[in-house]
């Protein structure tokens, strides 16, 4: 009975144990399970966390080859900033020095320009001396200022114009020395008392007339169409006593319609068959008459001429002293 007893109580212990075993195995079971189910979550979790670091690692080279591209840009633009900033202050300094050396040089100019005109000015001034000068030469020689210039004109070699001049200076030497010699002769006749009431009633006449048609540039031009200037130049002999001192000279010029050139001719007062009359004149020259000179008058054309013969008269206050005519084609 106590073996019994024993074999009961070992029986139930072993059963106690089993039980206990049994339980703690289930136990230990479904921690196994759960601490496995933490560990495939732990997976999962450090799989995503490895793709992100990964992820984060790709990011993080490609970030740090940008930076490295970004780091040699903003070298390259720091290099060239600097390189700015000298070429700058270089372009700057530069400019200064140019405006300074504009300045020097615009008042250098300034005063160059005012040396010119100051010697315009006197350049002009001598011109007109010279020519007036030329002009009293020419009148005192006798030689028509139109004729002068074309001579000059003609031929490039001085010492060719030269002798033209001579020649021109012989003729008009000749017809002075004849009309001194007429001169002389009436002289002789008024002593002998021949025809003394013809000499008395001498009266004042133009001869030698020339006629010249001139273009712009001074050259003789026979073209209606170019003639800018008509010059004509006549002689005043014996000019009587009574008409010696300042008188009054007057160009007339007419076309080939017996119309004046300037259609705002003024009038003058002349004696005409021995009666005060009035006229209309182109052109009027204050002359102070001698026994002998040539007087010159320049007309510059105003409209363009007509092609034929132009008629010219010559009067003064005492009356007609002479006409001519010229023709232009």
């Amino acid at each position: 009975m106590r073996k019994l007893d024993i074999l009961f109580v070992l029986t139930l212990g072993l059963g106690i144990a089993v039980f206990l075993l049994l339980n703690w195995g289930f136990t230990l079971t479904e921690e196994k399970h759960q601490v496995y189910q933490e560990n495939q979550v732990l997976a999962q979790q450090i799989s995503a966390l490895d793709e992100l670091k990964n992820d984060l690692k790709e990011e993080v080279d490609t970030l740090m080859s940008m930076y490295g591209q970004v780091s040699k840009e903003k070298e390259c633009l720091e290099r060239l900033l600097r390189k700015s900033k000298r070429k700058l202050t270089s372009t700057n300094n530069e400019f200064q020095q140019f405006r300074m050396e504009s300045a020097t040089a615009i008042q250098s100019l300034k005063e160059s320009i005012h040396r010119l005109v100051k010697a315009k000015s006197t350049l002009e001034t001598t011109i007109q001396a010279t020519e007036k000068a030329n002009n009293t030469l020419l009148d005192q020689a006798g030689i028509d200022r139109a004729v002068f210039k074309k001579i000059m004109y003609a031929s490039e070699d001085q010492a060719v114009a030269f002798k033209a001049l001579q020649r021109e200076f012989a003729m008009v030497k000749e017809k002075r020395e004849e009309a001194a010699r007429e001169r002389v002769v009436k002289a002789i006749k008024v002593k002998s008392n021949q025809r003394p009431k013809s000499i008395n009633r001498k009266t004042l006449r133009a001869t030698s007339f020339r006629t010249e048609t001139e273009m712009r540039s001074g050259k003789i031009t026979a073209k209606a169409k170019r003639v800018r200037r008509v010059v004509v130049s006549f002689d005043l002999q014996n000019v009587p006593k009574e008409q010696l001192g300042e008188q009054e000279l007057y160009l007339v010029i007419k076309d080939t319609k017996k119309k004046l050139l300037d259609k705002n001719a003024p009038t003058v007062k002349v004696r005409i068959k021995g009666l005060l009359q009035e006229k209309r004149v182109i052109k009027t020259k204050k002359v102070v008459l001698e026994n002998q000179q040539r007087v010159i008058f320049r007309f510059d054309v105003l409209e363009r001429l007509e092609a034929g013969y132009h008629k010219v008269e010559v009067y003064a206050k005492s009356g007609l002293l002479g006409k001519t005519s010229f023709r232009v084609e």
